[in-house]
């Protein structure tokens, strides 16, 4: 099938939303591939409204596998009458190709990992445009490795339309942007752009502990003399990783929390930190995806051991620090690092020595880009 030909296109992206905002190169691809085309994006229920509004999709659909099997029976149904004639699954798991061909499109296009021998010969036989990343699953492989985002513009290519790199796009609500700007003014936090800083349990892994995390939040809080607050981001999962530093927080800085009204609703919207020397810590575990998305966007630079916000600040185009695992830092640092932002990329290490990498690199990064501008 030709470009031209394809009127209604369907593109499966049910995982995590890093994974999606990577995705979004791909699809402005599309869009500009195909711009009289209807493009319908199929992600998770918790996804549906992170690009609500986007203008290079047409419409959005939930799905969940684990929805009762009438439930997902009558999705299939109602998506066969819309009538698709294309499809490419960009998350490379089997069920998502399992969907695919229910569908019944004439054509479908979706990436598969080589190493993944079940998933590949599934690829084969489900896809009528298959794509085959040969990213290594070894650590010790010294194989060079594409950026995820590269290997769906692949997938593009493979369905014979075509793609070049663009940056990640999300777009940010207004009202969830007036939020943020009416928050950050009530904390009465300094006035330069804050570092925002996503608070994932990742950060207590590989040797490092809550104090540590502590000891970088007042490092970050008091890289510049003229007052740069920290602005942490908890997601729902990462709670107990919020508990275990606020903990030591307590222990190790002496100051007390304090919360502050949300100021787009009832309830706290962030608690702030009195970190030493007159650093501030706001702490934000209350945030829609969209406002999320909107405190990233107001980001002076963003640090990050979890590529869901790593992402999201590519997304939003806000210069990135990535701290990645040390055990496959060769393919993560390269698969999943920032995308066409500003960027320092750091192998994990513990102790006071990763604490100081990681500052330093949010110093160098933060002066880099304030010359640029």
């Amino acid at each position: 099938m030709t470009a031209p030909a394809i009127r209604h296109l369907v593109i499966l992206r049910t995982d995590r939303i890093g994974d999606l905002l990577v995705s979004t190169p791909a699809i402005r691809n599309l869009r500009r591939a195909l711009p009289d085309a209807r493009l319908t994006l199929v992600t998770s229920p918790d996804n549906a409204d992170v690009l609500r509004g986007w203008d290079a999709i047409d419409a959005i659909e939930p799905f969940d596998a684990r929805w009762p099997r009438g439930t997902r029976r009558d999705w299939i149904r109602r998506m066969r009458q819309a009538a698709p004639d294309a499809v490419c699954a960009f998350r490379p798991w089997r069920d998502d190709y399992l969907l695919a061909r229910r569908l019944r499109t004439p054509v479908r296009a979706g990436l598969a990992y080589a190493a993944r021998p079940l998933d590949a010969l599934l690829a084969r036989a489900l896809f009528t445009h298959p794509l085959f990343s040969f990213v290594p699953e070894s650590p010790r492989s010294r194989r060079q490795v594409p950026h995820h985002a590269e290997e769906l513009l692949a997938v593009v290519r493979k369905m014979g339309l075509p793609a070049e790199p663009v940056p990640m796009d999300v777009p940010v609500a207004e009202k969830d942007r007036r939020c943020i700007g009416e928050a950050l003014r009530a904390l009465q936090l300094p006035p330069r752009p804050p570092i925002v800083l996503h608070l994932s349990h990742k950060w207590l892994a590989e040797g490092w502990t809550a104090v540590d995390v502590v000891v970088l939040l007042q490092a970050l809080a008091n890289i510049d003399v003229a007052g740069r607050a920290v602005a942490v981001t908890v997601g729902p999962a990462d709670q107990e990783t919020w508990k275990a530093v606020r903990t030591a927080w307590s222990a190790e800085a002496a100051a007390p929390g304090f919360s502050v009204p949300q100021a787009c609703g009832p309830g706290n919207l962030a608690t702030v930190l009195a970190g030493v020397d007159g650093g501030l810590v706001a702490v934000f575990d209350h945030l829609t995806p969209g406002r999320w998305t909107a405190l990233v966007a107001s980001a002076g630079l963003v640090v990050s051991t979890d590529t869901g916000a790593l992402h999201l600040a590519s997304a939003t185009h806000r210069p990135v620090v990535g701290v990645y695992a040390r055990r496959r830092f060769h393919v993560l640092s390269r698969q999943w690092g920032p995308w066409m932002v500003p960027n320092r990329v750091i192998r994990k290490q513990a102790g006071a020595p990763g604490v100081e990498e990681i500052a330093a690199a949010a110093a160098a990064l933060l002066a880099e880009t304030r010359e640029q501008a």
